[in-house]
């Protein structure tokens, strides 16, 4: 499991949570524009942190049991949308993606997207093909908790209209519908709005103001003819990073493959039931590549989150479609085959673990034994990491961390995860508000990372 300054820092949330410490309107920031998401996940973790006896495995299995959830998912949408045969070709190919495993193994808000747009897909179909209601409920349950794992889960309620509106045209029980639209509607409300507005109006508007300047920023969003390019780019990286695992080779013939297979059992299909439901998978691909090709800027892995699942499903209805041609289904078997073992000579659980929690929680106790009872300062040199993690544990074990900004201690540790490492004298802010010092102690461990214990040097 990855055990950083983000882990660390919710970790810290929830067990502030937990304890009664603090109880939180808000939940992580966002990597850009500076937006606050909704605490939901927190209090998801909660339980889970609680249990574990605030050992961050906790969160870490329930992200897991999403995970193992989101295959059962992936089976039951491929079983009822189209036969049992593309669900599990469908399940296969998303329990062994690596990029999939990646983010099912670690206590990350964005990992829990893809079970959540799961759910809220399956529920759109049930609503539509079943016309029973309460499943708007679900939705909006799904809708909320998907807002606050990522923004991005934006993108799903242009597909939620679309589907509103189609059942609304067609019901005979309009009051019905209405009235559950409405408990849906208060759902949302209670679970995501509520939350947020309240810590709007005790914070001058600080997340509503982000938000504003973060779609006013032509440097994050934008159209023009640029966005035909980012979606296509897009669309290319969809396939390489969940089905192709990096070989940019296989993209295109792969797409070209996908698309021609899927227009011709478009074409030669009968039943209405299962063509509606593939336009409702294609309208769900449409309008996430369009609403991602407005950012400008670079798209990692854990954006797709909400769009996980769908290139699955769409593969394996291309290789079903060709099982069915009895002079050529030995292509599409190939074809799994030959996918299945790209899949597993890139599986992450090949290779040995980091044991980044075993290797925080050594570098902790050792802060600790040092501390003593007394209240510390802390900082992290490294590249692309804060001290949040190394925190979480000095202070569930008793010492208390101050931030500089609130209290300069007697003692500053400073953690060094780079290969060269000088903390007197380093511009880190943590280290600077420290004032004058002088290093009092070192320790280097076994995997590389050193730490060094500080103390106030008035003689300079």
């Amino acid at each position: 499991m990855t055990f950083l300054g983000d882990e660390g820092r919710d970790s810290l949330v929830v067990w502030k949570i937990v304890t009664f410490q603090h109880l939180t309107l808000i939940g992580p920031p966002t990597s850009v524009g500076s937006m606050y998401l909704g605490p939901f996940y927190y209090y998801l973790m909660a339980p889970f942190l609680w249990i574990a006896q605030f050992n961050p495995v906790g969160p870490a299995i329930m992200v897991a049991l999403f995970g193992v959830a989101s295959v059962y998912l992936v089976y039951l949408i491929g079983k009822e949308f189209f036969n049992s045969r593309v669900g599990l070709i469908a399940a296969l190919f998303y329990a062994i993606s690596p990029v999939v495993i990646t983010f099912s193994h670690s206590s990350w808000n964005p990992n829990i997207m893809p079970f959540f747009a799961l759910l809220l897909i399956y529920s759109l179909f049930k609503l539509a093909r079943e016309k029973k209601y309460h499943w708007l409920l679900v939705v909006s349950f799904s809708l909320a908790v998907a807002l606050q794992s990522h923004y991005l889960g934006l993108l799903l309620i242009p597909l939620i209209i679309w589907e509103w509106i189609a059942v609304f045209r067609k019901t005979k029980e309009t009051k019905h519908y209405i009235l559950y639209t409405g408990y849906s509607i208060l759902i949302f409300l209670i679970l995501f709005a509520v939350p947020l507005i309240w810590f709007d109006l005790r914070h001058n508007f600080l997340n509503s103001r982000a938000f504003i300047s973060f779609v006013q920023s032509r440097e994050s969003t934008g159209l023009g003819i640029g966005i035909i390019k980012r979606l296509i780019d897009n669309l290319t990286f969809l396939f390489e990073r969940l089905i192709l695992v990096k070989e940019k080779r296989l993209v295109w013939p792969f797409i070209i493959f996908l698309s021609v297979s899927l227009i011709q059992w478009f074409r030669e299909e009968k039943d209405k039931i299962k063509r509606k439901n593939f336009k409702l998978l294609f309208l769900w691909l449409g309008i996430g590549l369009l609403g991602l090709g407005f950012y400008k800027k670079e798209i990692y892995d854990h954006y797709l989150g909400f769009l996980f699942p769908l290139p699955f499903l769409l593969t394996a209805k291309a290789l079903d479609f060709y099982f069915n041609k009895k002079m050529i289904k030995f292509l599409s078997l190939g074809l799994i085959i030959g996918l299945v073992l790209l899949n597993f000579y890139r599986c992450p659980l090949r290779f040995s673990p980091n044991r980044q929690l075993n290797r925080t929680k050594s570098v902790s106790r050792r802060i600790l034994q040092e501390a003593g009872d007394q209240p510390v300062n802390m900082a992290l040199i490294a590249d692309k990491n804060y001290h949040a993690a190394y925190q979480y544990f000095v202070e569930v074990w008793g010492s208390k961390v101050y931030k500089a900004d609130n209290k300069i201690t007697e003692q500053l540790f400073v953690v060094c995860e780079n290969e060269l490492c000088e903390p007197i004298g380093h511009p880190l802010w943590e280290i600077a508000s420290f004032g004058w010092a002088k290093i009092e102690k070192e320790w280097q461990f076994p995997w590389g990372t050193r730490l060094f214990k500080l103390i106030h040097n008035p003689e300079g």
